[in-house]
């Protein structure tokens, strides 16, 4: 397992799959795409430091140091990130047990999200790879009880119980799903507040609590995302890119764009765009811009 600025790596289990198996563990530095093989099990993502996106089936999940992620390794999936400390441990289950924790994680029909790290699950995580290095007989059996304590506490994410103690039965949910769907939109606590009926500093501690991070970082995170793929796909103006994520402060989403990549808008564009005509692009970056709103 090591570093790479453009890797894709392919998970072929065999047909005596390992109850765990370690398949990445360390930086990624642009993307990194797993591919499954039918039946290959389960994967736990857990993200160690720095930011990034997780696309799969076509939905984006925001992901921050302290993310986890249990899902069913049927569909490729895309790592992005624009940090250099991005960094991310992956796991992939085999067994009975493993379907079973993650029939379990799944049982409230809510889409797979990122969790807030615990001292219990990081603990655990932590031993899991140190096992995993370690080829010695006792090390093997020490493992296996390492993996079953791993398996509970990730069906425990889910119970009843975890999910009231979070107060996440719809209304966290539900603001994520808002910042998802309408990152476009001049969103603000209040319009959310007013919308799910839930006090705005509530929602925000507890958004907070929930994804590690706060309701208005996820939301230009999102618009951010947003903004790259218009940049590369679209000969749009920055000042246009903007306005269509509710950015309409050219100064400002250029001042926040270079803040999550490190490159401005037009500079972003010049280094990654390498399939569209060669059209002028227009430098739009220093217009002066006439403020009527700014989130």
């Amino acid at each position: 397992m090591t570093d790479s600025d453009d890797l894709i790596c392919t998970i072929s289990v065999p047909h005596r799959a390992l109850p765990i198996q370690c398949i990445w563990d360390g930086a990624i530095y642009s993307s990194l795409k797993i591919s499954f093989a039918p039946g290959a099990g389960y994967l736990l993502l857990y993200v160690r430091s720095g930011e990034g996106t997780l696309e799969s089936r076509s939905t984006a999940h925001f992901l921050s140091a302290g993310s986890l992620i249990f899902l069913e390794g049927m569909h490729s999936l895309f790592l992005d990130t624009d940090r250099s400390d991005f960094s991310v441990a992956c796991f992939l289950f085999s067994s009975s047990e493993a379907t079973a924790a993650y029939e379990a994680y799944c049982r409230d029909n809510l889409p797979v999200i990122p969790y807030e790290k615990t001292q219990k699950l990081s603990e655990l995580i932590a031993k899991s790879l140190q096992l995993l290095s370690d080829s010695s007989a006792s090390a093997k059996i020490a493992r296996s009880a390492v993996v079953s304590d791993l398996l509970e506490e990730l069906s425990l994410c889910k119970s009843p119980e975890h999910i009231a103690s979070a107060r996440t039965t719809y209304y966290i949910s539900a603001m994520k799903e808002i910042f998802d769907q309408r990152y476009s939109e001049a969103l603000s606590l209040t319009i959310i507040s007013k919308e799910l009926h839930i006090n705005k500093y509530k929602l925000a501690k507890e958004f907070k609590s929930f994804y590690g991070v706060a309701p208005i970082e996820y939301l230009i995170s999102r618009r951010i995302e947003a903004a790259k793929k218009l940049l590369i796909g679209t000969h749009k103006t920055v000042t246009q890119i903007g306005m269509s994520i509710a950015l309409e402060n050219t100064p400002y989403f250029v001042k926040l764009f270079k803040a999550h990549t490190g490159l401005t808008p037009l500079k972003y564009r010049l280094h990654h765009q390498k399939t569209l005509p060669q059209d002028p692009i227009r430098e739009d970056e220093h217009e002066s811009v006439c403020v009527t709103h700014r989130k």
